[in-house]
């Protein structure tokens, strides 16, 4: 009994995973959650996936939001979330020009000047055909002031990552809040 105590969750961090049409947000974290790629828009139905993760010498459940497009989805899921996922396809240049009003939605609905965020360009299978540079992307994630990653839902490349360094990342400003005891935004970790 001891040893299954040891093993359960001992944070939980929502994730909201946001972004334009048809960048790959569903498959991002279907990808992250259970290991599969969908080959068809059925297995896309799901917009909750939870994931156990070891961390730092912590047990952690991540809480996945997908988004899946529905306005208010989005909505409902940003104001739960503690972290977000910010994606955008390199193949597609509009959906670059698109993540500031996504990250403009969620300081609104957070009601805060900061947010824990990670910009991820999908699609990095398609690299080939790439109409997003790097350099692009990482402007933008400068403004934003957060990290940015290239990834691949259909390979896996860095999906990982980018979920354990939201989390991260929402560790690193929830501990810089509590210790200056400035708290803007409504969310919380439990």
């Amino acid at each position: 009994m001891l040893l299954k105590m040891q093993r359960l969750a001992t944070r939980e961090y929502k994730i909201a995973v946001i972004g334009s049409s048809g960048v790959g947000k569903s498959s991002l974290c279907l990808q992250f959650a259970r290991n599969k790629f969908p080959n068809s828009k059925k297995l896309l139905l799901t917009n909750y996936y939870r994931k156990q993760v070891s961390l730092d010498n912590e047990h952690i459940t991540i809480h996945i939001l997908d988004t899946n497009g529905n306005e208010k989805t989005t909505n409902d899921f940003i104001s739960q979330a503690h972290g977000f996922i910010i994606v955008f396809d390199i193949t597609k240049s509009n959906t670059l020009i698109e993540v500031d009003n996504f990250y403009q939605l969620v300081r609104t609905i957070k009601n805060c000047f900061t947010v824990p965020l990670v910009l991820v360009g999908n699609k990095f299978d398609l690299n080939d055909i790439r109409l997003i540079g790097n350099e692009n992307a990482q402007r933008v994630a400068l403004n934003l002031k957060c990290q940015y990653y290239e990834v691949s839902a259909k390979t896996k490349f860095n999906i990982d990552l980018i979920f354990i360094e939201c989390v991260r990342v929402n560790k690193r400003q929830f501990f810089r809040v509590r210790s200056t005891e400035n708290t803007c935004c409504r969310c919380s970790v439990v």
